[in-house]
């Protein structure tokens, strides 16, 4: 995409693609054996526990002979798009679009503005002048 010196400089290029012109010089880091058997052996287990966050899963390493910390784990985790299941808080909450007040559900309140209204907007028959 960026080309080389030509009618535009290299900082022009990048401002018309929108990139940072840092990102035309960086060099990926090749993944490590070693990371690669991480991977493989968190791919097993989380298929056996999907239940396992990163704390369970570090402790789990760490029984199985490999000195790995939490945040290695997380982000290794995290690149392989690993995330435990688990019950989420305020799982039973109400949905988007109700409208619930502080006295329930609002039924009740309902009938009454709604009485409130019919009183407001009724008319005596006897009132009105008939021809």
């Amino acid at each position: 995409m960026v080309e080389g010196p030509g009618p535009l400089s290299l900082s022009r290029q990048c401002e018309l693609l929108g990139l940072k012109r840092a990102a035309l010089y960086y060099q990926p880091v090749a993944v490590s054996a070693y990371e690669l058997e991480l991977m493989a052996l968190l791919d097993r287990q989380y298929l056996r526990t999907p239940f396992y966050g990163s704390r369970r899963m570090t402790a789990w390493l760490q029984t199985q002979g490999h000195g790995v910390n939490r945040k290695r784990v997380q982000r290794l985790m995290q690149r392989m798009g690993l995330a435990a299941i688990y019950q989420r808080p305020r799982t039973s909450g109400r949905a988007p679009g109700h409208r619930c007040g502080r006295g329930g559900c609002g039924r009740r309140r309902a009938h009454l503005r709604r009485s409130r209204y019919i009183g407001a907007t009724c008319c005596d028959i006897r009132l009105l002048g008939l021809p």
